[in-house]
């Protein structure tokens, strides 16, 4: 399937030129350093994230389910591509941090869900959530790059905090 072609009229400048990819992230880190605790809320297109970024909102995190109800699809069957440029439309519609729902990461391998990852990074965002498979497919793939220096298959489990420390080393690409 093919996505559809958004109409961007060529004379706009689009709120996302004001802000680079680098400084929308300073931002959604800061506004988790914070520790007071903000609302995110979810755009479904375009149109609602300048909304939403009217209303004042700091940052805002993508709706798998809204997206998909708006291109009248069951949640999780959005295809992977779909999802990409939705990315890059709301990236370039408003200013603000965007954080992704990358539902299962789109496939069932740890390289899948790394490939999700760095894809909807190079659309402009710059947080993101993962359903609880892909992130254990990631945790196994870092378990055993970090215990043995391969990208296979591992049963261990890690805590938030070994992953954390894990992804903070200098060596780990």
């Amino acid at each position: 399937m093919k996505p559809p072609s958004p109409h961007t009229p060529q004379h706009h400048t689009t709120p996302s030129a004001q802000a680079t990819q680098s400084d929308k992230a300073q931002r959604f880190q800061a506004l988790h350093a914070a520790g007071s605790g903000f609302i995110i809320p979810n755009p479904w297109d375009p149109g609602s994230a300048r909304l939403l970024a009217s209303l004042g909102f700091q940052a805002l995190a993508t709706t798998s389910a809204g997206f998909a109800f708006s291109r009248g699809l069951p949640d999780g069957e959005v295809p992977r591509d779909w999802m990409m440029q939705h990315l890059a439309e709301l990236y370039a519609s408003t200013h603000l941090p965007i954080s992704a729902d990358l539902l299962n990461g789109f496939g069932p391998q740890p390289s899948d869900v790394a490939r999700c990852i760095i894809d909807a990074a190079q659309q402009g965002v710059v947080g993101g959530s993962l359903a609880r498979a892909a992130l254990s497919a990631l945790v196994r793939a870092a378990t055993e790059l970090r215990d043995q220096g391969t990208t296979g298959y591992n049963q261990s489990a890690m805590r938030g905090a070994e992953l954390n420390t894990l992804f903070s080393a200098p060596d780990v690409v």
